[in-house]
């Protein structure tokens, strides 16, 4: 047998592009305009009144980590596309914890001393357990911890390079082949995401002081991404745990 080799996994990454864009063409259009809302709501709170306060310096670092996060965003979703789902999800376990940081801070502005900064060599003080516990509990211990099976080696994380016939044997993948449940997994996770720091962007910087261009992009992008979110749901029959614990996140209070 002819062994695998990556000239081979690049091909056939570019054959489950391919054929995810033939199965899946409506769902690209969600988050080019999801993104894309995004970027524009970035433009509109570019500018924080007073940086020297505890208050602007949490403006300012929401700001710089939602703009990361618009990268991140769009890396998580290309990956999926190629057919790197495993990969995908990690890079959404970081955007989960970025997320929830910036609803703590919201809350918590005094509570940024805590964070870490690898100049001063100054350690992390403030948990990511005790974040998620208020912004949005009984995620961490759910879903958060299954994700982490992808983001560090553990058991689980071993079924996303695995195929299982009708009689449950597995075998393992031969290089990165397309798997739709796989795709759209990571795709309504990112569609979360991205309502949720446009959310989150409204309740950091007052939507009152925003141009008129930008509140437009925003409420279309918020309007669209929430019924893609509500179609989910209703294909499923009704909210199932992962909406019920990530609504915080997604739509905060």
């Amino acid at each position: 047998m002819r062994r695998l080799n990556f000239q081979d996994i690049r091909s056939q990454q570019l054959e489950v592009a391919l054929r995810t864009h033939a199965e899946m063409p409506g769902l690209f259009p969600w988050i080019d305009a999801g993104i894309s809302s995004l970027i524009s709501a970035l433009y509109g709170t570019a500018k924080t009144p007073d940086p020297t306060t505890v208050a602007g310096k949490v403006q300012s670092a929401v700001w710089l980590w939602t703009y990361k996060s618009v990268y991140t965003l769009s890396a998580s979703f290309q990956l999926a596309e190629l057919g790197y789902y495993a990969e995908s999800l990690s890079l959404n376990r970081s955007l989960t914890e970025t997320l929830v940081q910036i609803l703590y801070l919201r809350r918590h502005p005094e509570e940024s001393e805590k964070l870490p900064n690898m100049a001063s060599g100054k350690r992390r003080k403030l948990k990511f357990a005790t974040m998620f516990e208020e912004i949005a509990p009984g995620y961490y211990g759910s879903h958060y911890t299954w994700a982490s099976e992808f983001a560090h080696p553990g058991w689980g994380s071993n079924a996303f390079k695995m195929t299982r016939d009708n009689t449950g044997q597995g075998a393992i993948d031969q290089g990165v082949i397309y798997k739709a449940d796989r795709f759209t997994g990571s795709f309504n996770e990112v569609v979360m995401f991205i309502l949720g720091f446009l959310r989150a962007l409204a309740a950091v910087f007052p939507i009152s002081n925003w141009d008129p261009e930008t509140r437009s992009d925003w409420n279309d992008g918020t309007t669209d991404l929430q019924a893609a979110l509500d179609s989910h749901i209703a294909f499923k029959g009704g909210p199932n745990s992962w909406h019920s614990l990530s609504e915080p996140m997604w739509n905060p209070k």
